[in-house]
C-alpha cells in the first residue's frame, strides 16, 4: 500500500500523519470516509472533516486512535474555542510530545491563559530540564513582562544544556547586545 506503516515508528507520537497512522488495507465504507476526514482536516475543507472526526473520536478502539484523532481534530479546529480542550487532551495523552505541547502552549497563549502556560512550562521543565520548546515559552513571556534579562538568562541555560538552535543563539545575542553584555561569541 502507498501507506507504508511498516517504517519505524516515530518517538513523538504525534509526528506521524493521523492518516498514515490509522489507514489500514482492511477498510470498510466508515474506514474510508475517516480516512478522507483525516484528510481534509489539514486543508482548507477541515470544517467539513468535524463532525465524521468527532464521531470516530468517540468511538475509537483504542487510545492510539483517540490520540491521533484528536490530532486530527486540533488541526481542523483551530480557529474555534473548542480548539483548547483538544490541545489538552492531546498534551494529556501525550505529555512528552513535543507537537502536544506546542499545540496546547500555542492555544493557552492565544487565550490570554498565562497561568496555566507558565504552569505547564515549568513542569516540562522540571521533568526535561533542557526542553527547547517550555524554554523558549517561558522566555517570550519574560519578554512580554519587558524582562530581558530574565529572558537571556534562560536561553544562556538552553545553551548550557545543548538545547539551542540558531534562533535562539540569535535571539541571546541580540538580547545580550540589548542589555549592553555582548560577549564575542555574540558578536
Amino acid at each position: 500500500a502507498w501507506a507504508d506503516q511498516d517504517g519505524p515508528k516515530p518517538s513523538d507520537p504525534l509526528e506521524s500523519s493521523p492518516f498514515l497512522a490509522l489507514w489500514s488495507d482492511a477498510r470498510g465504507l466508515e474506514e474510508v470516509r475517516v480516512g478522507a476526514a483525516l484528510l481534509l482536516a489539514f486543508g482548507p475543507s477541515a470544517k467539513d472533516a468535524l463532525p465524521i472526526l468527532d464521531k470516530a473520536r468517540r468511538t475509537a478502539a483504542t487510545q492510539e486512535e483517540t490520540l491521533h484523532l484528536d490530532h486530527a481534530l486540533f488541526v481542523a479546529n483551530l480557529k474555534k474555542a473548542s480548539s483548547l480542550d483538544v490541545a489538552r487532551r492531546l498534551y494529556a495523552a501525550a505529555p512528552d510530545s513535543p507537537r502536544a505541547y506546542r499545540a496546547l502552549s500555542t492555544v493557552l497563549l492565544e487565550r490570554g491563559l498565562k497561568q496555566e502556560l507558565v504552569r505547564k512550562a515549568e513542569e516540562r521543565l522540571e521533568r526535561r530540564p533542557s526542553d527547547a520548546d517550555a524554554t523558549r515559552v517561558l522566555a517570550s513571556l519574560k519578554l512580554e513582562e519587558d524582562d530581558v534579562e530574565a529572558a537571556r538568562a534562560l536561553l544562556l541555560n538552553l545553551v548550557k544544556q545543548g538545547g539551542a538552535d540558531a534562533v535562539d543563539m540569535n535571539n541571546l545575542a541580540w538580547w545580550s547586545l540589548f542589555l549592553g553584555q555582548p560577549s564575542d561569541t555574540d558578536l
